[in-house]
């Protein structure tokens, strides 16, 4: 005997409803799982040694676990440092060798043959970044050297770039430009935190004029420091804790105390290089 049509609706009505409720309730457990369950369920999905995960930002505001990407190709465990270029949306790797390398963000692989743009000597470079499309790099000796980025293997860089500092940018922890790119920002070896406009030459006593802003050595638990813009910094501690707020007003502004915590789910404290990228935080993690 055959059904009816209008049995058969009937049937693949409850049929779809049922598949409606059941992908509901998998959606509602997946959103309902804890920052340590999800850090958890996403490094489970990663094979290799480095992924990336991209985490929106909204006006500066970090938005917990949105807008996740991986790439789990091990290439990205061959770079010892990972940085970019906001002008031309560029990403730049010094690969433990020191070569240098570039490609788009948007690549997954970074280490290929054809994004080497310069070989050797890179890995001699305590820091490296971007401003306003010129690479500023500082020697482990503490030079501070400025020129536009190397276009290939045959572009003998270091010969043509600027010595802006001679010897005064050894032993730093960190060194940055601000989100607007007019400021200097610097965290010494002790953890003090300094802000100045970029020396203009090696005859450029840097900290001699630069502001202090934390004289108390509170930036030195800091493991990667970011300034967006309007002077907002984002210190991420080795503990993987993350936090926010404009710069220290002066040497006895209490940053921690009043900074807004950004994310304390601890999946920070596996990174191995994070940068900024159109609003967006880059996080290159060993899981």
């Amino acid at each position: 005997m055959k059904s009816s049509p209008i049995r058969t609706q009937v049937y693949l009505n409850i049929y779809v409803l049922l598949l409606i409720i059941t992908l509901n309730s998998i959606l509602v457990q997946n959103t309902n799982l804890s920052n340590k369950a999800k850090s958890k369920f996403f490094q489970k999905q990663v094979k290799h040694g480095l992924f990336r995960r991209k985490l929106k930002c909204l006006k500066g505001y970090l938005l917990k676990n949105r807008n996740f990407h991986f790439y789990s190709d091990d290439s990205w465990s061959k770079f010892s440092r990972v940085f970019n270029n906001n002008k031309n949306s560029k990403i730049y790797g010094i690969s433990s060798e020191g070569d240098l390398y570039k490609a788009l963000e948007t690549t997954k692989n970074l280490f290929k043959p054809k994004n080497l743009i310069s070989k050797r000597g890179w890995d001699l470079y305590s820091h490296a970044f971007f401003n306003n499309g010129e690479l500023y790099v500082v020697s482990t000796k503490g030079h501070l050297f400025k020129a536009s980025p190397p276009k290939n293997i045959q572009d003998n860089w270091i010969s043509r770039a600027d010595i802006l500092q001679f010897g005064n940018f050894a032993n730093l922890k960190h060194v940055t430009m601000n989100g607007e790119g007019n400021d200097m920002y610097i965290v010494d070896s002790q953890g003090k935190l300094y802000r100045g406009k970029p020396p203009s030459g090696k005859d450029d006593d840097w900290f001699k004029r630069a502001e202090l802003l934390n004289n108390a050595g509170d930036f030195k638990v800091c493991k990667f420091f970011i300034v967006i813009k309007e002077d907002k910094i984002i210190c991420i501690k080795e503990n993987g804790d993350a936090l926010m707020r404009v710069a220290p007003k002066g040497k006895n502004d209490k940053w921690f105390s009043s900074a807004f915590v950004l994310d304390d789910s601890k999946f920070f404290a596996t990174s191995t290089f994070v940068y900024l990228s159109h609003d967006e935080l880059e996080l290159f993690s060993d899981n």
